[in-house]
């Protein structure tokens, strides 16, 4: 991945289904592009082979992540649903992020056609704001809303 010399670059994968590697895969970057600033969004399982090399964030949506044996994980694994399985590999994060909060929850629920999100942090700085976006096809986006922050706070606030 090519940051072209941008070290805020940042790259987002989003898969309908399952994403899976294939033996020794390798993710390389290059000009200033970071580990922390890539994201692996699937709608299904992720399935990495052995001797896979992944940078970046994992998100199994409704499925479960496996990395097969001697695979290298930079960056982290989050599922909604399942597991998340390694054999005999080597996983790291030295990721900082500069975002204002520490999200510590987030759900997302649809009733009636009417979705409701419910978040809650951990900590925030500075933080005014969350604005809402949706869209409909995953490249555009809408806001929506707006809820207020709460600023500076080191406990736990819940928003909706």
């Amino acid at each position: 991945m090519d940051a072209q010399g941008n070290p805020n670059a940042v790259f987002i994968f989003k898969f309908g289904g399952a994403f899976t590697t294939g033996a020794l895969a390798s993710i390389e970057l290059i000009n200033s592009a970071q580990t922390c600033n890539i994201f692996w969004v699937a709608e299904g399982a992720i399935s990495m082979a052995a001797g896979t090399i992944m940078k970046g964030t994992l998100i199994a949506n409704n499925g479960a992540i496996s990395m097969g044996a001697g695979g290298t994980l930079e960056g982290k694994m989050l599922s909604t649903l399942g597991a998340a399985s390694t054999y005999a590999n080597t996983i790291s994060t030295e990721c900082t992020f500069a975002l204002p909060i520490e999200l510590y929850s987030f759900t997302g629920t649809c009733a009636n056609q009417k979705a409701t999100l419910k978040w809650s942090t951990a900590t925030e700085t500075d933080n005014h704001f969350f604005n809402i976006e949706r869209s409909m096809d995953g490249k555009n986006w809408q806001l929506i809303g707006t809820i207020a922050g709460s600023g500076n706070s080191s406990s736990f606030r819940n928003y909706s």
